[in-house]
């Protein structure tokens, strides 16, 4: 009955006993090995005959001699970073099963095949983000196989806002001079004459506007409070519960620093724990200023107001550092300069 339809091509290599050392079959029966074991002295085998229509799964002793027929691996993604990106950026799969040559295999990213690969092995791809690619499904396809998918979201270079799970959230943190209504915030650079607001100001952090471009402004949580409106039209402040509703979203607070945080060490001091951005929050560390108007750990923290004040002369503010995979909540004195994020009204 042997029509070889499946074009596997069997051939009965016989086998070798490893308990005598005799040869026997070749010719009549094909013996083939797989990798599973049955017990300490026997593994499974597959057995074909020369006539008989069917395949037996039998023992043979770990010692015997049979033939092998290798099977491609399927081509596997464990992990992608950064989870969030923008069109240029390099992207890092890792996984199985990819060859240690690309030939003509391809890198999809929602339908878009990469173009332009840094290095390919095995296990790992660095491969640049197409200009054209958008968010959806990563795949990586070796000889006309295709791995598992893998999310991906893609920030275009234009984009000032995300959506994370029903929040539409900013890009960017803050970087406005003027309330809502078009009144000017007050820029306070000098230590002792911030140590003493009880009015609404902003800076760059250790005054340098070049830390601006980057991080944004810090503002005291009295210019978050101002009736004027610190918030552009169409956006606010968030408040305590909206901040814990997105990370609620992302996990809870144990392990939602991973994913709010910008990927790599740019920006982050290293490690950097755990960051993947998986959310595209993009968070970064701007530092903060103290109430005595002192700068702190630029490139370590990135601290965030709330429009929430929970104790008296404080305001409630998200944490996140660099050697952290949580995202805490905390109190500090409303004098303090922290970051801005807004979120869509």
């Amino acid at each position: 009955g042997a029509t070889n339809e499946s074009c596997f091509s069997a051939l009965p290599g016989g086998l070798h006993a490893g308990s005598n050392g005799g040869f026997y079959n070749q010719g009549t029966k094909g013996f083939f090995w797989t990798s599973t074991a049955n017990g300490n002295l026997l593994a499974w085998s597959r057995l074909l005959y020369n006539d008989m229509n069917y395949i037996s799964r039998i023992s043979n002793y770990k010692v015997d001699g049979l033939s092998v027929r290798c099977f491609r691996n399927i081509p596997f993604i464990s992990k992608i970073m950064p989870m969030a990106a923008k069109p240029g950026d390099e992207i890092i799969i890792t996984g199985t099963g990819f060859w240690e040559v690309q030939n003509a295999s391809i890198v999809s990213f929602n339908g878009v095949n990469a173009s332009e690969f840094i290095s390919w092995s095995d296990t790992l791809i660095n491969v640049k983000l197409p200009m054209e690619a958008t968010s959806g499904k990563v795949s990586v396809t070796v000889w006309g196989q295709e791995s598992n998918l893998i999310g991906i979201i893609v920030i275009q270079n234009n984009q000032i806002d995300i959506q994370i799970g029903t929040q539409t959230w900013m890009l960017q943190n803050l970087d406005v001079d003027h309330y809502r209504n078009g009144d000017p915030i007050p820029q306070v650079t000098g230590k002792a004459e911030w140590a003493k607001l009880k009015t609404g100001a902003w800076c760059y952090y250790n005054n340098d506007s070049v830390y601006g471009k980057i991080y944004g402004k810090l503002y005291n949580w009295y210019a978050v409070n101002d009736p004027r409106g610190l918030a552009p039209s169409g956006w606010h402040v968030p408040s305590y519960t909206e901040f814990s509703i997105l990370i609620d979203s992302l996990g809870g607070q144990s392990v939602a620093g991973c994913k709010l945080k910008e990927y790599g060490t740019v920006h982050w001091i290293s490690p950097n724990v755990g960051a993947t951005n998986e959310s595209g929050f993009s968070a970064l560390p701007g530092g903060f200023r103290g109430y005595n108007g002192v700068y702190y750990y630029i490139n370590v923290f990135g601290d965030w107001w709330t429009s929430t004040s929970r104790l008296k002369d404080t305001g409630s503010f998200i944490h996140l550092g660099n050697n952290d995979y949580k995202a805490t909540t905390d109190n500090y004195f409303m004098v303090g300069g922290f970051s801005v994020r807004c979120i869509k009204d």
